[in-house]
């Protein structure tokens, strides 16, 4: 059967722009690609190669943006690339996974987009002058700038705000966009602010007032199951409020979720669990870390244990796919400056963490 393969390329070099790609594949049988791949084919996988006469693919064409790439045939999704994110194709033999009945979760991979959308991790750190470090890990798992000078800051915090965080691509414009709160309490989306070189420079979508009233905002990801970013907040009260993401990068009106007073820590950014849908930690105040799995609707299950220990960390944030293994990630910051990569294991919990730096980060004054 023939079908195209469309994905981006690219995204290999410093500031290359996002150029569409597709080729003309054709599939072929379970035999055939456990011979071509040397290897037998995992369950629910499929391959290609390419269609008879069409053009050579570039060598710079299989690489780096065909990660969750879509094979489409008949008119209808057949499957997603299986490609790592910072891997390439060999021999022009592609690698899918099958597609059911996923279409909200591909949209929310589609809108879960790092404000540098050539990489699938990040957090943001800001230094005592007030300038914004972009966070993230380089091919060998280290971290990726971020230390606390004035050289390699992608933007200069605003005074007009008084807190930020990446909210993923709400718009679909796929550019990844800021959530960033006045200290006022007025909401604005900024769209793609790596164009400006101030965040107060960038043109904001203004979302709503009264956002004072939270102690705590979460930039989710999908929670209701529709592929749309989403938005939690607590109040001094301790309620937990779900503002579920619009197409247009506007927010539904507030619907109540659960009750977290006591928590010390709220962080999550997609799937933790490994059951496609996007989840929460919380840590109480003993040190005490839980894992709420979304239920794909705006809510969660009961709560599970993950561990104790937890009340070493002055920081903890969700920061996507930060080591590139095609899981979520969390990352925890120590009083000293310590930081700690733990990657999610997908039996309700995290695997051992990796120590990315022992004092990098200490005078970072928020991490988000």
């Amino acid at each position: 059967a023939k079908a195209t393969f469309y994905s981006w390329s690219g995204l290999d070099l410093d500031d290359a722009p996002r150029v569409r790609h597709t080729e003309q594949v054709v599939l072929k049988s379970a035999a055939t690609c456990a011979s071509l791949l040397g290897r037998t084919l995992p369950g629910g996988t499929l391959c290609t190669v390419p269609a008879p006469g069409v053009p050579p693919v570039a060598d710079e064409d299989q690489c780096f943006g065909d990660a969750g790439g879509a094979l489409v045939g008949g008119g209808k999704l057949i499957a997603m690339s299986a490609t790592r994110a910072t891997g390439c194709v060999a021999g022009g033999v592609r690698l899918y996974t099958r597609i059911s009945s996923y279409r909200s979760t591909i949209t929310d991979w589609a809108r879960d987009v790092d404000l540098d959308e050539r990489i699938s991790g990040s957090v943001l750190a800001r230094e005592p002058s007030d300038l914004i470090d972009l966070c993230t890990t380089n091919q060998q798992g280290k971290l990726d700038g971020c230390y606390v000078d004035r050289t390699g800051s992608m933007l200069d915090w605003d005074d007009d705000f008084d807190f930020l965080t990446q909210l993923g691509d709400p718009s679909g414009d796929g550019k990844g966009d800021l959530l960033a709160r006045t200290p006022g309490g007025t909401l604005y989306r900024i769209p793609n602010p790596l164009a400006y070189g101030e965040v107060g420079d960038a043109p904001k979508v203004k979302l709503g007032t009264g956002w004072s009233k939270y102690n705590k905002i979460v930039a989710a990801r999908d929670l209701s199951g529709d592929g749309l970013p989403d938005i939690l907040a607590r109040d001094t009260a301790g309620v937990v409020w779900l503002y579920r993401g619009r197409s247009d990068g506007f927010l539904a009106g507030r619907t109540k979720v659960t009750t977290w007073k006591s928590c010390t820590a709220i962080a999550g950014r997609g799937d933790l669990s490994g059951d496609g849908r996007a989840d929460i930690v919380t840590r109480d105040g003993a040190g005490v870390l839980w894992l709420y799995r979304g239920n794909g609707k705006g809510g969660f299950s009961p709560r599970t244990k993950i561990g104790s220990g937890w009340g070493k960390y002055n920081a903890i944030v969700g920061s996507g796919d930060m080591d590139h293994d095609g899981r979520q990630d969390i990352l925890a910051r120590t009083p000293a400056g310590a930081v700690y990569l733990y990657n999610a294991n997908h039996t309700g919990g995290f695997s051992a963490p990796k120590k990315l730096a022992d004092t990098r980060w200490k005078k970072y004054t928020r991490i988000s």
